[in-house]
């Protein structure tokens, strides 16, 4: 640990109501947070009040700063789901494991939270699946083509723009 002023004495902190003991961790927006992400340093540096593996909180998540002053999201629980919403729109926080398939239609949602996530995973069988993509703006799946006798799985980020996909093809 690097050698930084400490207190050198025994003390609690009970507050009295919703204020955060340190203000400095809590922003309005995420943009808010990576903007002081960028201004982080190592711990106990007099250049800057943020520190590599300090934890903000933006809303109801929390993020990380790591050393390339990039922030993680800590633990975002997920739900996994056998079937679509009625919908067919896939919902963040949720992870659809589909099985097997031979068809499927399939939306995103129109936004999200910047860093929000969403998952889909299904196998196809010996018959090519009809696979119809109804809602969303995305990149990343440009000239997607399913064949027969694979899995498939995607998980999107919303940038604020746009849904970024990235896709794992496995032969079975």
């Amino acid at each position: 640990m690097n050698d930084f002023g400490k207190l050198n004495f025994s003390t609690s902190f009970n507050p009295t109501s919703a204020f955060p003991i340190d203000a400095r961790t809590v922003f309005d927006t995420y943009e808010d947070a990576f903007t002081a992400a960028q201004t982080a340093g190592e711990i106990g540096s007099t250049n800057t009040k943020y520190f590599y593996g300090m934890t903000l909180t933006v809303g109801t998540k929390k993020y990380v700063i790591q050393n390339d002053r990039t922030l993680i999201e800590l633990v975002q629980s997920y739900t996994a789901e056998k079937i679509l919403p009625d919908d067919c729109i896939l919902k963040v926080g949720k992870m659809y494991f589909l099985g097997e398939i031979t068809e499927l239609t399939v939306g995103l949602p129109e936004s999200a939270a910047i860093g929000d996530m969403v998952y889909l995973s299904f196998s196809t069988g010996a018959i090519t699946p009809a696979v119809v993509l109804t809602t969303g703006n995305f990149i990343g799946l440009d000239g997607l083509i399913f064949l027969a006798n694979r899995y498939y799985e995607f998980i999107g980020m919303w940038n604020g723009s746009v849904w970024v996909f990235a896709k794992n093809e496995v032969t079975l």
